[in-house]
């Protein structure tokens, strides 16, 4: 529980009042706000193991501090485990945010945590899973420095709550929000989102495979241009020794560029468009120059009866 600390400070006036010197007594609380208070607990159903709490928690102190918050009793029924949801508050400029976060009964390849992050400040608490050697395992958060406030919100099943400062720091975890982002799910205060990821540089990044049943990409600059008149490809030999010196296309990046980079979806679909659009020119052209010597080969069996004739001719 919060412990409150009186301090009674004797204050001597400036001034007299009618020969008298007045003396204050002034009061001051302080509130070392580092432990948790429970501050709400409500049945759900019958029995004691389905219940609604809140935990509240205080920091104002320069160390970091690991909570332990629940152990989660495994009896291989797959549907329990603890869900609700952290409010934070970060004092120092962050603001606030919230995590929901999920801890099933089990924890298989399948079946494991998940933390949907909300707000900047909320990505500073660390999340671990310790396992314990008579079936269960108990769920810690570590906490940053300085001043900070938790409002804990859950329900569960089958598990034994704590929620009290961890003196004794675990060592060996089976599941880390640092080392299992594929459970995380992140909204940052810019608008961008991560899936496995809390360093989303884009409006969606997705640390992992994407599979949709269909795609739309927009781009402005779509290549019909190749076939405008005055467009002029590269010639094939220019394109030969291009390709000789960089070992890819012109203006498609390098498997270097890409390793490092990525690649942008719709300009990549336009400019490998463009060289479709090329190549097609080049088998047009090739096409005329192959239609032109049919031509001539035509005339190469009346050409070799005009000689042979001459031959006869002249002997």
């Amino acid at each position: 529980m919060s412990e409150v600390v009186i301090y009674l400070i004797p204050v001597i006036a400036l001034s007299q009042m009618k020969g008298k010197i007045l003396l204050l007594i002034v009061t001051l609380s302080f509130f070392k706000l580092n432990a948790f208070a429970q501050t709400y607990q409500t049945t759900l159903g019958k029995g004691t193991d389905t219940r609604l709490e809140v935990y509240e928690y205080y920091h104002h102190t320069g160390e970091e501090k690991w909570l332990k918050l629940f152990t989660i009793n495994n009896s291989n029924w797959s549907y329990g485990g603890v869900s609700g949801r952290v409010y934070f508050v970060d004092y120092q400029g962050v603001g606030g945010s919230y995590v929901d976060f999920a801890f099933p009964q089990t924890i298989n390849s399948w079946q494991k945590p998940t933390l949907f992050i909300n707000g900047n400040s909320c990505t500073k608490l660390k999340w671990y899973i310790t396992s314990n050697d008579v079936g269960s395992y108990t769920v810690y958060v570590k906490t940053p420095t300085f001043h900070l406030g938790l409002s804990f919100l859950y329900r569960g099943s089958s598990y034994v709550p704590h929620f009290a400062e961890e003196g004794v720091i675990p060592t060996t975890f089976v599941w880390s929000s640092e080392n299992d982002p594929e459970s995380l799910a992140f909204f940052r205060s810019d608008g961008n989102w991560g899936l496995g990821t809390t360093n989303p540089t884009h409006k969606l990044t997705v640390n992992g495979q994407i599979r949709a049943r269909e795609i739309k990409v927009e781009n402005d600059n779509w290549p019909d241009y190749v076939f405008e008149k005055q467009y002029q490809p590269m010639t094939l030999n220019n394109l030969a020794a291009y390709i000789s010196k960089n070992g890819h296309l012109p203006e498609i990046p390098s498997a270097t560029e890409v390793k490092k980079e990525g690649v942008n979806l719709s300009a990549l679909n336009a400019k490998m468009l463009q060289k479709i659009e090329e190549l097609t020119l080049y088998i047009i052209d090739q096409q005329k120059e192959i239609e032109s010597l049919k031509r001539q080969n035509e005339k190469i069996p009346a050409m070799e009866k005009d000689i042979a004739a001459l031959k006869k001719a002249s002997k």
